[in-house]
């Protein structure tokens, strides 16, 4: 058997989705992922903590096909969510934020976390 014939095993990983596809549809949908998860929490700090808590899931990820990133984003940010809802006690007791705020601007740094000033 020559080695030429031997299969490739390395090409077996080329299907799956990496950390840079992760990063690049974080980078493209941040507002509108922020906007979900602000939605969802109906506060700026756990959108926030919402936010992050889905970026390290989906860059934790590794069995995710190409072209499902952005799904898988919204996926994670939506479990986060319903955890950070669901899960948080004395969460009634929690104040409710307006999107946008007299001397508010949100602000997505170059770490594309979504930032208050």
């Amino acid at each position: 058997m020559s080695r030429n014939s031997r299969p490739h095993f390395r090409d077996f990983r080329d299907g799956y989705a990496t950390c840079r596809d992760f990063c690049e549809a974080f980078r493209r949908n941040t507002t509108q992922l922020y906007l979900l998860a602000f939605l969802l929490t109906a506060n700026h700090q756990e959108a926030q903590e919402c936010f992050v808590g889905a970026m390290d899931k989906a860059f934790a990820e590794r069995n995710v096909f190409k072209g499902w990133e952005q799904s898988w984003s919204k996926r994670c940010l939506i479990e986060h969510a319903i955890d950070a809802i669901i899960f948080q006690p004395g969460r009634r007791e929690t104040r409710r934020d307006l999107w946008l705020q007299e001397g508010v601007k949100i602000s997505f740094g170059p770490s594309w976390t979504p930032s208050l000033n």
